[in-house]
This record gives structure tokens, C-alpha cells and sequence, in this order.
């Protein structure tokens, strides 16, 4: 007895690591296995975190949540271990939530949220319910570092960018008292009075750190909430809660101090890498914010803190659980499971064919109909559907089995391992072979232009360009995630006496971005101070003697016999026309201030038309280009946002609509002339290998 406790008191659980060299070991073969399935998704949040600032803190998530590990490191190891199969329902369910995210419609989101599945229920097998009740904070802290896809995103951050500039006006207006300073707002936009006169409006976009640096604000308070061991789970609960408002309360006052830099210090200081770097600073704060509240609640409220209930597995539970990692290693077992991993592969291959034939379809029509023309939602909730449908019945059911289903000790280690190392290897080369078979593309190529956008002429037609606007600000250009685009005025020099004589046209192209959603005027013109006056979709006609059918020749063997719709840009060159009918998005906008005082003036119905040109056709709306523009067997993906507004058309949306399509029908072939020929692209005569900058 005295032997048995003084090798236990000179062997306490901390002295030991997590795991033995044999564990560390296996966990990393294991992990390899695990990356070589979710690989292309890791590449992809890689590639996001460094091209985009206020996303690079998802590498330091996967550190904290190692931390997290490591800090009740002694609670795990007195925690005894159970194989607990029905994480392999978890396992299998993410690998196939995760093959829907790639195709038939791909979603970044939705896949992030797949590998966190996936990984929940691989700890979950390996460890047991007891210990995923600490286990689980460290892999679920892992949904931070998925990016949240950009359309899903826009309808957070434009909320909350109203709110941040209301709330800065006011908190300038304040200061206002102590100092010459004052500030009125609309839509997103900021004017600031700094003593002797109004400046240009300071724009409060979703592209500011404050607001798009959201979810480092949520990961932080998260943190910090669970960090502290002794805290009740109701403090916790109260401290994530207060993440949001913290990051908006942070913003406003990030807002107003960059308000206060741009009226009486230096207009640079709003903008550019100094602006970035405030947003930046703004963590401190809030980070001192969250642990005040959580000494607030540890002051105020005393509570008789009673002994932790001891957990199951005492030190000496865990000095025999290593003596039992020492013995000879069970190789039968191993192969039993590798060819129990092949079996459960082939039935969770079946079960993905079966999803993707018979039950995708209406699961997706289910959810479209649920969550509206929303891309984003619309996957995620499949993916629901489809856990609900199969996961759970099949996690259900391994619960009910599983003390049937436990092997014997000396062979439980190998044949677990051999069992999930056969389903991760076999679900990855399984998912390459359907990839490289169905000749799918997940990461595509950027797509050069023909030309530049400035090729465009300045005399189209009877129309003639007046004006050239400038460039946007480098922030407004983040903004607006391109720096290919034109802003131009024309004028219709036919037309002398009536209204509709002048149209503004805005370009923009986007190619080999990470996601498809872009900014449009619904957003963008709300957000500058203007009401919106309704959205529908309206017909456009192309029409006039420039375009003709034609009969295709030898040149094109796969379509000879077919007939196209081509435009004369010029007596000897033309351009594919996708179609002549399409469908455009109408947007009615009311300006509801002066834009030199920001006064309140006379609401006026005025009216912009855009569409997007993606992948060879005409869609209405991004979410278009997102569900049917981007082929995922194409190598390449490209869209241009045409939008255009007839200037001096007031209150009549009709005449709007009307003028607009005699304006596109004049631009539209010199717009075609500049964007990728989608015929030539799709056989493989373009891009013809030289590179181009645009």
C-alpha cells in the first residue's frame, strides 16, 4: 500500500504530457490524414487570412484553442477514456456536409463548418462524452477561423455600419460643447463642421476595421470569457453576450476619433494604413472592457463555492492507462479496423450518391424556398437538412449500440485507429477521384481581359462622354474589391429638348477573387445617405442595326449548324452577343439630403439599372452569378457589374428604364469587345498563355 501511493504522489497527472510518444505520434499521422480530406478549404482560409488583414487572425485561432487544451490539461488526464462510436456519425457527416459544400454548389462557409463537424467527432470518438465536456471549447473556438462568406457578411456589417455612424455623429455633436466641432449624418456618411467648414463627407464603410474586424471581437471575448477556470457558466454566457455590443460600442468610438483626426488634426489619418491601424488599436480596449466585466461579476456576486465534484479516474487510473500504452502493439487489430475504415467508406460513398441523386434536389428546393434567393443560406440550411436526415439517425443509433460495439481492451486502441485512418485516407483519394472524374475546378484561375475598360470610346453612338471620374480612394477601392472599373458620364447629343439626354455608367471587373458577391447600388447608394424606393427586375431589349444572327461555321465544329447573335463594333470586327433579351435589376432610390449641408430636401425618385456579364451571359443579380454563372468544371471565372443611371430623369422610372436600354444598346458591344470571349475560353483558345496586366 505504501509503495503503490508514494509511486503515485512522485506521479501526479501534471507531470505527464497529453499524450505518450506512441500517442503524439499517431495523433499526427492521424491529423495528416484529417488535412489531406480538408485541404483544399485550409488552403483556401491560408490564402484569405494573408490577402485580407482583417481576416488574419484565424491563424492565431488554432493557438488559442491549443491553449485552451493545455490549460486543463490535469482535468483531462484524471478523466478516464472510452472509444464512443457515434462520433463517428459526426465524422462521416461532416466528410459528406463537406463533399456538398465543393459541389454541386460550392460554399466556403459551409465546408469551414463540415471540418469543425468532422473534427468534433473524431475527439469525440477517441475520447468519450466525459472528456468532450472540456474538449469541446477547443475544437467549437475553431468555427472562428472560418471566414463568413461575403453575401452573408454584407447583411451583418451594413446594420451595424448605420449604427456606427448615427452613433459617432452623435458622440461628435456631444463633444461639440467642449469643442468648435459638429457632425451630421446620412446613410453611412459622416460630414464634420471643423470650426470654419463643412469637409467632405467621411464614409463609415463595412471595409473599416472596426466593423469588419467583428468576429475578432467575438473570438476575443470568447477567449477571454473561458479563460478564466473558476468562472460559472452563466458569467461565461453573459460575457460572450456582450461581444457584439462591445465591438459596436468600440467602432463608435472609433468613429469618432477618426472624425476628430480628420476635422482638426490631419484628413490623411482617416484613411489609408494609419485608419487600418486604429481599428487595430481598438482590440486593447476592448479586451479591457471584457475582463471588467468579468471582475464586476466576481465582486458583486459571492457565491459559496462548493467542492468540485472528483472526476472519475483518480492518478492511479492514470499511471495504469501508461503502463497499458507500453504493452505489445495489437497489428491484427489494426488491420481489422483498416478494413473495417474501407467498409464504412463505401457505405458513406453510397450515402453520398444517395444525397446528391435523390434527396439534394428537393432538400434544395426545401431551403430555397425557407431562406429566399440567399446563395449563402441556402446551402448552409441543406447541409442542415442533411445532417438531420442522416447524421442523427445514424448517431441515435451507435448511442443505443454502444455497448455492443466496444472491443476488448487490448485491441481497442489499434483497431480505432486503423478504423478512422482507413475512413480519412479513404474519403480523401475518394473525394480526389470524384473531383479529378466530375472535373471540377476548386480554385479558379484568374481571367484577363481583352483590353482595359478605358478602350471603351468616348463617342458611342449618338452618345458622347462628358466626364471621366476619378479614381476612388485606395479604402473605397478595398471597398469595392477591384481597381478594375470606369466611371463615366455620356451625353445624347441627338437629343436637345427633352429628358434622359445624360447617362452615367459604372464598370467594374472582377476576376480570381475568393468570393462572387459584389457591391450593388442597393447597398452602396443607402449607404451614402439616399432611401430606397423599391427593387425589381425589369426586361432589357438589345436592339438596333449593329446586331445580327448569324449562322456558325466550320470554325467551331461543336456548335456548327447553331446560330448566334453577334454586334459590329466596327466595319470589320464583332463580337458574340449571349443574347438579346435578359434580365436586369431596377433599383428606386429617394436622396434624402443636400450634399453640401445634409440638409433634408424634397424626396426625388430617381432610378439606376445594373445587371452582371459573368461566364458568357447576362444575370439579373449576384446571387445569379453565384448559383448559375460560376460552373464548377470551368478553370476559369470572370463578371463584370454593368450599372447605369439616367441622370435628369426624375420620378419617372419607366422613361429611367427606357433610355437606360438605349444607352446599353449603344455600349453593350464595346463592353463585350473588352470582356472575355466565353466561346474562346471554354475551347481553350483563351487566354492564350501570355500574361497580361490590366
Amino acid at each position: 500500500m505504501t509503495t503503490t501511493t508514494t509511486a503515485i504522489s512522485q506521479h501526479r497527472p501534471t507531470d505527464h504530457p497529453l499524450l505518450s510518444q506512441r500517442g503524439l505520434l499517431l495523433t499526427l499521422v492521424l491529423g495528416a490524414a484529417f488535412v489531406f480530406v480538408f485541404y483544399s478549404f485550409l488552403l483556401r482560409m491560408a490564402r484569405m487570412g494573408i490577402a485580407d488583414p482583417d481576416w488574419s487572425h484565424i491563424f492565431l485561432i488554432p493557438l488559442i484553442s491549443l491553449y485552451f487544451l493545455f490549460q486543463r490539461k490535469r482535468e483531462i488526464l484524471e478523466m478516464p477514456t472510452r472509444l464512443y462510436w457515434p462520433g463517428l456519425a459526426l465524422l462521416c457527416g461532416g466528410i459528406i456536409n463537406f463533399a456538398m459544400g465543393i459541389y454541386p454548389h460550392r460554399n466556403d462557409m459551409a465546408q469551414g463548418y463540415s471540418m469543425v463537424m468532422a473534427l468534433f467527432g473524431l475527439v469525440m470518438f477517441f475520447n468519450g462524452p466525459r472528456r468532450m465536456s472540456i474538449l469541446w471549447l477547443p475544437v467549437i473556438y475553431l468555427v472562428f477561423s472560418v471566414v463568413i462568406s461575403q453575401g452573408l457578411w454584407l447583411r451583418i456589417s451594413f446594420p451595424l455600419q448605420l449604427i456606427a455612424a448615427n452613433a459617432g455623429a452623435t458622440l461628435i455633436q456631444a463633444a461639440g460643447l467642449v469643442i468648435d466641432i459638429d457632425a451630421r449624418v446620412a446613410g453611412s456618411n459622416i460630414l464634420v463642421f471643423d470650426g470654419q467648414r463643412w469637409l467632405e463627407p467621411l464614409g463609415v464603410e463595412e471595409a473599416c476595421s472596426g466593423l469588419k474586424m467583428l468576429m475578432t471581437f467575438v473570438a476575443l471575448g470568447v477567449a477571454l470569457a473561458f479563460i478564466s477556470t473558476h468562472r460559472r457558466w452563466w458569467q461565461r454566457l453573459v460575457i460572450v453576450a456582450s461581444t457584439v455590443p462591445v465591438a459596436i460600442f468600440i467602432n463608435v468610438l472609433r468613429v469618432a476619433v477618426l472624425a476628430y483626426l480628420y476635422a482638426k488634426v490631419d484628413p490623411a489619418y482617416a484613411r489609408g494604413e494609419f485608419h487600418i491601424m486604429i481599428g487595430l488599436l481598438m482590440l486593447l480596449p476592448a479586451a479591457g472592457i471584457f475582463l471588467l466585466l468579468g471582475w464586476i461579476m466576481d465582486k458583486i456576486i459571492i457565491e459559496d463555492r462548493k467542492p468540485v465534484r472528483e472526476k472519475l479516474g483518480t492518478p492511479a487510473g492514470v499511471l495504469a492507462r501508461m503502463e497499458h500504452e507500453r504493452k505489445p502493439w495489437n497489428w491484427k487489430s489494426m488491420f481489422l479496423g483498416l478494413a473495417a475504415g474501407g467498409g464504412v467508406v463505401l457505405a458513406t460513398g453510397g450515402m453520398l450518391l444517395l444525397v446528391v441523386l435523390v434527396l439534394l434536389h428537393p432538400i434544395s428546393r426545401i431551403s430555397e424556398a425557407l431562406v429566399g434567393e440567399s446563395a449563402e443560406m441556402t446551402m448552409m440550411l441543406s447541409a442542415g437538412l442533411v445532417f438531420l436526415a442522416i447524421v442523427t439517425p445514424a448517431f441515435i443509433a451507435l448511442h443505443l449500440l454502444q455497448r455492443r460495439l466496444v472491443p476488448r481492451p487490448m485491441m481497442a486502441g489499434p483497431l480505432a485507429i486503423g478504423l478512422v485512418a482507413a475512413i480519412l485516407l479513404g474519403s480523401g483519394l475518394g473525394l480526389r477521384a470524384a473531383i479529378d472524374q466530375l472535373g471540377l475546378v476548386l480554385f479558379k484561375e484568374r481571367l484577363p481581359m481583352r483590353g482595359v475598360l478605358t478602350d471603351i470610346p468616348r463617342q458611342i453612338g449618338t452618345w458622347q462622354m462628358v466626364n471621366q471620374h476619378e479614381r476612388l480612394p485606395p479604402d473605397i477601392e478595398n471597398t469595392l474589391g477591384t481597381t478594375l472599373y470606369i466611371t463615366r458620364d455620356y451625353e445624347d447629343t441627338s437629343r436637345t429638348d427633352r429628358a434622359g439626354r445624360f447617362a452615367r455608367v459604372h464598370l467594374a471587373y472582377y476576376s480570381g477573387t475568393v468570393d462572387t458577391v459584389p457591391h450593388v447600388p442597393e447597398r452602396c447608394f443607402i449607404g451614402g445617405g439616399h432611401a430606397s424606393a423599391g427593387v425589381d427586375r425589369v426586361p432589357i431589349t438589345l436592339s438596333g442595326n449593329q446586331y445580327r444572327e448569324r449562322d456558325i461555321g466550320p470554325e467551331q465544329p461543336s456548335r456548327m449548324g447553331q446560330t448566334e447573335w453577334v454586334a459590329d463594333v466596327s466595319e470589320d470586327e464583332w463580337v458574340r452577343v449571349p443574347r438579346m433579351d435578359f434580365r436586369a435589376t431596377r433599383f428606386n432610390f429617394a436622396p434624402q439630403t443636400n450634399p453640401d449641408t445634409f440638409t433634408q430636401t424634397a424626396a426625388e425618385i430617381r432610378t439606376v439599372i445594373y445587371f452582371f456579364v459573368a461566364d458568357g451571359d447576362f444575370h439579373a443579380t449576384a446571387f445569379d452569378v453565384r448559383r448559375t454563372a460560376f460552373e464548377a468544371r470551368n478553370r476559369y471565372a470572370y463578371y463584370c457589374k454593368v450599372e447605369v443611371q439616367i441622370l435628369d430623369v426624375v420620378d419617372d422610372p419607366e422613361l429611367a428604364q427606357r433610355r437606360s436600354e438605349e444607352f446599353l444598346s449603344e455600349l453593350m458591344p464595346h463592353v463585350l469587345r473588352i470582356l472575355p470571349d466565353w466561346v474562346e475560353v471554354q475551347e481553350g483558345r483563351y487566354p492564350r498563355g501570355e500574361s497580361e496586366d490590366d
